[in-house]
């Protein structure tokens, strides 16, 4: 009888600690930093954009919109869509912090290791992590590496235009978020240097840095970072001059976010020319894919017409066609190669972005 009296009491002993909760450290416990800690380790298919895209039965927020919802290689699984595609990216990140390698042309704009950087951050900036998270992928803590790729943008003054636009971009929208001294002097500086910049009539070369230069502003100004009004006012000023003249996507698209007005001059023209070129996954347009994202959720949300025309074309351009490893194809180098995924992703991510209604939760 003593062993069958042992054996159950050895159950009753394992049912005694499982009812206590008696277990080993969770995924990151071990290893948490002692200052700065951030929320609690979480593993990667927890993070806040792929919990939205997950169905609410299985767990996912009930009332978050579902972009890529019964996709076939969506985000409902561990690897879907963005996920993927950010696992790629910080698999891509060199040991100095930076993303890509020499200069190269991508979609008519010239991206250094600067612009790469910017991009590649502001997409896991996008998927709701920051310099704090904990979670890692295949090793490689989240984090950690975010927090590299801002220091290596912090000492690697940009070079052109459009390398500062991004630049403080990214470095505004991870101060605006996060707040802190240092990083909100480091917004403040990237500023200085894209006002530096710009012509006195208000712009920066082109649209599509015109584009990028204005969302900085816009992520200075949510961020509470006291970027100079002055900026602000040229650009604002140059962006009517163009819509005045000849109104395009990246125009329109920086004047709704700037201005705060749901229906900038140019839009109607812009939105035909949107819904008679819809996104082709034969011939796929990354910068324009991103700027009408923006533009049409954010002008109405999910419920716009115009956004529900362009939105099922949008995820059969971009889901169907990427690569079992996250990227996109497409003959480029490292450095294009970064900038495409990267605004891939940014695509994926436009719920999250920034409020579909202009100035609503913007801090003024």
């Amino acid at each position: 009888m003593r062993r069958p009296l042992i054996a159950l009491a050895a159950l009753a002993l394992f049912a005694l600690a499982l009812a206590i909760g008696v277990r080993g450290p969770e995924f990151g416990e071990e290893d948490a930093p002692a200052a700065e800690a951030g929320p609690p380790a979480k593993k990667w298919t927890e993070s806040p954009l792929e919990r939205a895209f997950v169905p609410a039965e299985q767990g996912g927020e009930a009332d978050a919109p579902h972009l890529l919802a019964g996709v076939s290689g969506g985000c409902g699984g561990s690897d879907g869509g963005p996920v993927k595609s950010l696992r790629s990216l910080l698999r891509r990140q060199g040991p100095d912090g930076g993303w890509g390698e020499l200069p190269e042309e991508f979609e008519g704009q010239l991206y250094t290791r600067n612009g790469a950087t910017a991009l590649a951050l502001l997409s896991f900036l996008g998927a709701g992590y920051t310099p704090l998270s904990r979670e890692e992928s295949d090793g490689m803590p989240i984090g950690a590496g975010m927090k590299r790729g801002l220091d290596w943008l912090v000492a690697h003054p940009p070079a052109n235009a459009l390398d500062a636009a991004l630049t403080a971009l990214a470095l505004s929208e991870t101060a605006g978020l996060m707040g802190g001294e240092a990083r909100v002097q480091s917004a403040l500086e990237a500023l200085v240097r894209l006002d530096a910049f710009q012509r006195s009539d208000g712009c920066w070369g082109d649209p599509f840095t015109d584009f990028c230069g204005a969302l900085a502003l816009v992520s200075a100004r949510a961020g509470s970072i006291p970027a100079s009004p002055a900026m602000f006012d040229r650009a604002s000023a140059g962006l009517h001059d163009r819509l005045a003249s000849a109104p395009d996507l990246p125009s329109v698209t920086a004047a709704m976010f700037l201005d705060r007005n749901r229906d900038p001059e140019g839009f109607a023209m812009v939105e035909a020319d949107l819904l008679a070129a819809l996104p082709d996954p034969e011939h796929p347009e990354f910068s324009r894919d991103w700027m009408a994202a923006l533009l049409l959720f954010r002008r109405d949300g999910p419920a716009g017409e115009s956004w529900k025309t362009w939105n099922l074309p949008l995820k059969d351009a971009l889901i169907p066609t990427q690569n079992r490893d996250g990227t996109w194809p497409g003959e480029h180098g490292p450095t294009a190669s970064v900038v495409r995924d990267a605004l891939a992703v940014l695509v994926l991510e436009v719920y999250y972005s920034y409020e579909n209604v202009p100035g609503v939760r913007e801090k003024e």
